[in-house]
């Protein structure tokens, strides 16, 4: 009789047995079932994700090899020390001894006493001198007069006197004629009344003042020594390279010295006694008033008819007539020439001759009076002295 398999239990014929087609189709319908069996619970070889089973990858098997024992047995402490906890502006600890400083404070509103409160310390009262300067940094008691006297002194919203003569180079008093156009180097010595042009570099006028490159110096000459509390200060059109000087040490005379040191234009200038500048408060300048100054210095005298005399034998003593009474006496400088001066006296007796022959002799408070040596006759004779269209200029700068 035929066996089994012990495990799927398989006919096995016997040596004897006669071949049965039943016993073989049995025998492959019991292998294909086992078979499906095992197709189906075969895992897929895909890796296996939260959501699918699969097989596992290299990476994920050498970090679960990397995880310790234990690893997630954790427990957070009931207690941390302060150091590993970080503060910012709004989070911070606060100290007892904080605490009790801050709960000791006084309310918002509360008053003091007098003792509480302290005497006020003794005050020494501030100096005329302090309070005029302004620079004490000493704290001092103020009086009304003290006040007064630091007001005063003060250069806000005021302009001091200026000591210089036609210093608004934007409107100068010109009687030279010295161009405020173009560009040509001035020479050396006076240009614009009571300025000397000196040192290097180039100077020349325009109508927003006086250019100046680097070495380049404009002078005023002082007759008066004001002493050594002035202030020089200079205003600028353009540029800024440029310093303002005081200097008494002549022999006859201060000098107030620009000098550039770059390239510059000068608008205004000013002397000033104290230890501030005023110029930016300056009003501007009033040209018939500095006019009259320029004049006591300088008259340039344009008209034919020089001046008025009379004649005694050999001599004709005149004066030239000046609207301001000059300086000092000055000399007759001739400015241009058309002609010799004539002398025309009554009776006839003219006499031609160089402006060379006139002297000078003093200033007076109506004009000049000078004398002109020529063959005249005696008895006195009423003369006019004409320039022949020439021009003459009186001359009693520094």
């Amino acid at each position: 009789m035929a066996e089994n398999t012990p495990n799927y239990q398989l006919i096995k014929p016997l040596e004897e047995d006669f071949y049965s087609i039943e016993d073989f189709n049995g025998n492959s319908d019991i292998v294909d079932a086992e078979l499906k069996k095992l197709a189906d619970g075969k895992a897929d070889k895909t890796n296996a994700t939260q959501a699918a089973a699969g097989l596992m990858s290299a990476a994920d098997k050498s970090k679960l090899d990397g995880v310790a024992a234990g690893a997630n047995n954790y427990a957070h402490p009931a207690n941390h020390p302060p150091g590993i906890i970080s503060q910012d502006a709004g989070s911070r600890f606060v100290s007892d001894t904080e605490k009790a400083a801050w709960n000791g404070k006084a309310a918002g509103a509360h008053t003091h006493t007098a003792s509480e409160a302290g005497a006020e310390p003794a005050r020494t009262t501030a100096t005329q001198a302090e309070a005029e300067a302004g620079t004490s940094t000493t704290v001092r008691a103020w009086t009304p007069q003290r006040v007064r006297q630091a007001v005063t002194a003060s250069p806000i919203g005021k302009s001091n006197p200026n000591l210089l003569i036609n210093h608004d180079f934007r409107n100068p008093v010109n009687q030279r004629g010295v161009p405020r156009s173009g560009t040509a180097n001035l020479p050396a010595g006076y240009f614009l009344d009571r300025w000397v042009r000196a040192g290097g570099g180039t100077v020349y006028c325009t109508a927003n003042g006086i250019y100046m490159t680097n070495g380049a110096q404009i002078i005023q000459r002082l007759p008066t020594r004001v002493g050594t509390n002035v202030f020089p200060s200079v205003e600028f059109y353009s540029g800024s390279a440029a310093t303002a000087a005081y200097d008494n040490a002549a022999a006859n005379w201060a000098a107030f010295t620009i000098t550039a040191t770059g390239t510059v234009t000068i608008s205004r200038a000013k002397l000033e006694l104290g230890n501030v500048s005023t110029l930016a408060n300056e009003p501007p300048q009033n040209y018939g008033v500095e006019q009259d100054k320029c004049q006591r210095y300088y008259q340039v005298l344009t008209r034919d008819i020089l001046g008025f005399g009379y004649t005694i034998a050999n001599m004709c003593y005149f004066m030239i007539p000046t609207g301001t009474t000059m300086r000092t006496t000055p000399e007759l400088v001739r400015t241009s020439y058309a002609g010799d001066i004539t002398i025309r006296a009554n009776g006839g007796s003219h006499q031609t001759g160089s402006w060379l022959n006139i002297n000078i002799l003093r200033s007076g408070s109506n004009g000049v009076f000078a004398e002109f040596p020529g063959a005249f006759p005696a008895g006195g004779h009423a003369a006019m002295l004409h320039t022949g269209n020439s021009t003459f200029a009186l001359d009693a700068e520094l």
